[in-house]
């Protein structure tokens, strides 16, 4: 061990800086509120596919639906609607012109 110089603990403090007490916490707090952003934006995109793969699958329903109904001489309109509505898809169809 060594001794002190003589009079070095009567020193006075160098310039003072901020104490970093905490840090580590609003850092830790940032890094959860990035994670949990990227979270939320994932499941969106998630979301949205899925809604889209259950529309165009009841469109393609539709579509099959209304083109057998064509070759069988039946209300193709009708029976394609049915089609997309049983598979829980929004039909929008047009009569005519």
């Amino acid at each position: 061990m060594t001794a002190s110089a003589p009079g070095l603990d009567a020193c006075p403090p160098g310039p003072s800086r901020p104490s970093e007490r905490g840090s580590g916490t609003a850092v830790g707090l940032g890094l959860a509120a990035v994670g949990l952003v990227l979270f939320v934006v994932v499941v969106a995109v998630l979301a949205a596919a899925a809604a889209q793969a259950r529309a165009q699958t009841g469109a393609d329903l539709g579509a099959l639906s209304g083109a057998l109904t064509l070759q069988s001489g039946g209300d193709v309109c009708s029976a394609a609607a049915r089609a997309a509505q049983g598979s829980g898809a929004a039909a929008q169809l047009r009569r005519g012109g």
